[in-house]
């Protein structure tokens, strides 16, 4: 009664198989995986899971059969001469959603319900930030924009402090810059 995914670790050209008896079927991909943690598919070009992290923590990404060639954010990670990848924010709850369009981790701080955070007044949470003329992981093919629902997270610090780092020309214009920082990723409070 629904479509049968069919899936392969490597791009190309491969054989499937399907039982019409016992509606086996494969090749079908085992899971994308972050530090153990298998991603849920949201559509055919996102998938996420939600992870509790601690700063300086290794990240592990299991799956991805290009990832080598993947937009790494220097806003909330670290990445060394060896590719080990590690979690720059503070420790917390987060979505972790890979976008396979654009080939990079897009990360959003959670609050204690699973929900984005929001900047609270005791500055824990986060800073959402939309607009034009910045995007990840580059402004060139996924500008921002202005939708209510869509933002992208600074790295909560902590302290009271947010961090996004941004490169001139490439996640950021260098002649027409026009966003703004809201305290929530929905609508636009605060």
């Amino acid at each position: 009664t629904t479509d049968i995914s069919f899936s392969s670790w490597n791009a190309g050209t491969y054989d499937i198989k399907f039982n019409t008896l016992t509606y086996d079927a494969e090749p079908f991909i085992i899971a994308y995986i972050i530090n153990d943690q298998s991603l849920t598919k949201i559509d055919d070009n996102h998938y996420y899971t939600d992870l509790t992290l601690t700063q300086g923590q290794e990240v592990v990404v299991d799956g991805i059969d290009d990832f080598d060639d993947w937009w790494i954010d220097p806003s909330f990670f670290n990445v060394d001469d060896s590719k080990k990848i590690t979690f720059r924010p503070i420790g917390g709850k987060y979505r972790i959603t890979a976008d396979f369009r654009y080939g990079y981790l897009n990360v959003e701080p959670l609050d204690s319900s699973g929900n984005p955070a929001s900047l609270n007044s005791d500055g824990t949470g986060t800073v959402w930030f939309k607009g034009e003329g910045i995007g990840k992981p580059s402004v060139s093919v996924n500008e921002l924009g202005w939708d209510e629902h869509y933002a992208l997270a600074l790295a909560p610090m902590g302290n009271k402090k947010f961090e996004g780092i941004f490169e001139a020309g490439k996640i950021i214009k260098t002649d027409d810059i026009n966003f703004k920082f809201f305290s929530v990723k929905d609508g636009w409070g605060g």
